[in-house]
C-alpha cells in the first residue's frame, strides 16, 4: 500500500527532513497507529474470483501484516457463519505473499500449517489461525481498503 502523504514534521527529535511517501508507507502502521479497514464479503467465490471482486470494489484482498491486523480480521471472523474465509495470502514460486504483492513476513498459521505445498497454494483464515487450501473452493472472503 503506497501513501502519498508528506510529513513536514517528525515524531522524534533527531528527524529534521520530510520523509518520502515510500518510507512513510512502511512507518505508518507503526508510528501513526494506522489500522487497515476490512470488509467481510458473504459471497461464495474461488480465491481468484474473490481477488477480482476485492480489486473492483475495494482495494484488494485482506493483507495482514501486524498483530493488530490479525485481531481486526479475527473480530470479523467471529461474526461469520463460515469456518474458513479467504484472505489475500497465496503461494508463488518464491514463497507466500499477499495479493497486493507484498511479502508475507507476519504469519498466523495453525499448528502443522502450511502443509499442502503446490496442492494448496491459497490461504484461508479462521478465528484460530490460517490454513493452506485449494484455490478452487468457493468461500466468503475479506477485502481491505
Amino acid at each position: 500500500m503506497l501513501f502519498t502523504y508528506t510529513i513536514l514534521s517528525c515524531f522524534t527529535s533527531f528527524c529534521k527532513l520530510p520523509l518520502d511517501s515510500l518510507f512513510l508507507s512502511a512507518l505508518l502502521p507503526l508510528s501513526l497507529g494506522f489500522s487497515r479497514k476490512y470488509q467481510y464479503v458473504n459471497l461464495l467465490k474461488t480465491w481468484k474470483e474473490a481477488q477480482s471482486y476485492c480489486r473492483e470494489n475495494f482495494a484488494d484482498m485482506a493483507t495482514i501484516e501486524t498483530v493488530e491486523d490479525g485481531a481486526s480480521v479475527r473480530k470479523i471472523l467471529l461474526q461469520s457463519t463460515y469456518t474458513w474465509t479467504w484472505i489475500g495470502l497465496y503461494l508463488d514460486l518464491r514463497g507466500w505473499k499477499w495479493s497486493d504483492q507484498s511479502k508475507a513476513s507476519f504469519r498466523m498459521w495453525m499448528s502443522g500449517e502450511p502443509n499442502g505445498g503446490a496442492g494448496e497454494p491459497c490461504a484461508v483464515g479462521s478465528v484460530n489461525g490460517w490454513n493452506d487450501v485449494r484455490c478452487i473452493d468457493k468461500r466468503p472472503f475479506i477485502c481491505s481498503g
